[in-house]
């Protein structure tokens, strides 16, 4: 699974300048390894931004999450991919999913990379 990973973001970079990672995309990579050096040292080499989650991609994700919430969602759907989603819209960035239903229902006209399917979606 972590080669799949990398080969992931390295197949994503391929259609974007530079890799954007917030604090939750990273704590979710992070979460298979042992290491901060072997994050760091999976992740591609290239410009690399940690960006922190502004005010108002938190706010959009938080009316999306309630969507989600008041349409029936569980509790199990957690709000960090809210965030990821909400953060890729307010900064205008592509987004690596292998969840496109998800991200097209609540962030329509988000643009997706979608390693595990055709590509571009």
């Amino acid at each position: 699974m972590i080669l799949t990973v990398g080969s992931q973001l390295r197949n994503g970079l391929r259609h974007q300048d530079k890799l954007v990672i917030n604090p939750i995309v990273f704590a979710k990579i992070a979460f298979a390894f042992e290491t901060i050096e072997a994050v760091n040292d999976m992740l591609p080499a290239c410009d690399d931004d940690f960006s922190p989650i502004s005010r108002e991609a938190a706010f959009l994700a938080a009316r999306c999450h309630a969507q989600y919430r008041m349409a029936g969602g569980s509790r199990a759907m957690i709000l960090p991919d809210f965030l990821i989603g909400a953060h890729a819209v307010v900064d205008r960035l592509m987004l690596l999913t292998r969840d496109v239903r998800r991200y097209r229902t609540y962030f329509p006209g988000q643009q997706l990379i979608c390693p595990t399917g055709d590509g571009m979606a």
